[in-house]
């Protein structure tokens, strides 16, 4: 994370970063609507799993709609359209680029995004998504098997750990 901070502080940009400051969810909206652009940079165990993308991500592109972003595979699946990059210089040229577009491409860019979170992605979406889940036994705990092509290969292998051990387990 530092090297993308820094690699934007040599950028000439107008940054500001905010790192646990444990702002209030008022001041974190008002913060992400109020910029031209958002940065998102997430957790090493997010970049390793691949399953997951954190809040920020929905937040950044339904508030502001310009997200420069760390690739993530679980966002890349949710998000194909959206340009992503571990290289922090490459990061810094996206911002660049999402700069140089004329105001009416980038008001739009903006307005596409924030809509699409709207109609796809906001909490009762999730919600009518859970209720429409097949019930599961309870005694099930992992991932779905449907869900598998989604993780990374050592999700792979630590799921087929947990069913070893779970199938060892039950013929106790």
């Amino acid at each position: 994370m530092i090297k993308h901070f820094s690699e934007f502080k040599k950028s000439g940009l107008n940054c500001g970063f905010f790192v646990n400051k444990n702002l209030t969810h008022e001041q974190e909206n008002l913060l992400l609507h109020n910029s031209k652009i958002t940065l998102n940079i997430h957790d090493q165990y997010q970049r390793v799993l691949g399953c997951d993308t954190n809040e920020r991500t929905f937040k950044s592109l339904g508030l502001n709609g310009a997200l420069v972003c760390d690739t993530v595979g679980q966002l890349n699946r949710i998000f194909p359209n959206l340009k992503t990059s571990l290289e922090p210089k490459e990061m810094v040229q996206m911002a660049k680029d999402f700069l140089s577009l004329t105001e009416k491409e980038f008001r739009n860019m903006k307005e596409e995004n924030r809509q699409m979170i709207l109609e796809n992605h906001c909490y009762t979406n999730r919600a009518q998504e859970m209720l429409e889940l097949p019930v599961v036994d309870t005694q099930y705990i992992g991932l779905p098997p449907e869900h598998l092509d989604l993780c990374s290969p050592e999700t792979l292998k630590q799921w087929e750990i947990f069913k070893e051990k779970e199938s060892v387990r039950k013929s106790k």
